[in-house]
């Protein structure tokens, strides 16, 4: 179990990515708020632990997604559904329910493989060739870039098959991603990479980040297998919104101003 220090570590975290006070976090099961890390997100962001949820949302549409959230227990704002029937004309693509795990030096469990190696700017072309016999929507959800601080990847017979590679969030997250080519899946290959890359970041002074979908279930035995815990779990959903949101919420405050919607679950 991750320690309390570790938590509130986490917790500090998305108190600033998501704007919200820290009194508020978790606290009332429904909480509705401008968007504050998302800023430029036409869309909703739902981030649930346990029985609370909170939601981010465009500054102008404060109002209007407040009062679509009003007596709605957690289970109906968490998801698709709900926004579905009260936002029928606006709705885009909706990605999740994702899962959020974190783990820190008490929890990780390494898993060594051979093979796996520091990429640096040398690779470059490798990752290339990994990129495109990935599936492209799988490759941006892993979001590997040669920029990031550090990259680990897994290598057989001198052919880059996985690759982990992770950024800070914060000061304190390392939001790591992974990629496998397709025919190398089920092979532990993306698990050492990753396994290696949660080390590197813990011994930064980092807390390791994880998320997949929830359908995913390849990548959820990952996180289960090398010791990151669950804290959350989100959606996003975009939203089709026009350029002028006058006739959808006329009394629509700025961006800065805060809106909750509390209800019982």
């Amino acid at each position: 179990m991750l320690p309390p220090d570790t938590l509130d570590e986490i917790d500090n975290y998305w108190v600033a990515h998501l704007g919200c006070p820290p009194e508020r976090l978790f606290e009332s099961p429904v909480v509705v708020l401008p968007h504050s890390a998302f800023k430029g997100y036409q869309g909703l962001f739902l981030v649930r632990r346990g029985k609370f949820c909170v939601v981010s949302a465009p500054g102008e549409l404060i109002n209007l997604i407040h009062t679509c959230a009003r007596g709605s227990s957690v289970d109906e704002v968490f998801g698709s559904g709900l926004w579905r029937q009260q936002l029928p004309d606006l709705l885009d693509r909706v990605v999740g329910p994702a899962s959020i795990a974190y783990c820190d030096g008490s929890t990780l469990r390494p898993q060594e493989l051979p093979g796996t190696l520091p990429l640096d700017g040398g690779d470059r072309e490798a990752l290339e060739q990994l990129r495109a016999a990935c599936d492209p929507d799988d490759w941006d959800r892993a979001g590997i870039l040669p920029a990031h601080p550090a990259m680990i990847g897994h290598w057989i017979d001198g052919r880059l098959v996985s690759a982990a590679g992770y950024e800070v969030w914060g000061e304190r997250i390392a939001h790591i991603g992974v990629a496998t080519e397709p025919a190398h899946r089920g092979q532990g290959y993306g698990k050492a990479a990753v396994s290696a890359l949660a080390l590197q970041a813990i011994e930064c002074g980092l807390i390791a980040q994880f998320r997949t979908l929830i359908a995913n279930r390849p990548a959820m035995a990952i996180a289960r297998a090398l010791g990151f815990e669950e804290y959350a779990q989100t959606f996003a959903i975009g939203l089709n919104v026009p350029r002028s949101r006058a006739c959808l919420d006329p009394d629509a405050r700025p961006a800065g101003d805060e809106a909750e919607a509390e209800t019982e679950d």
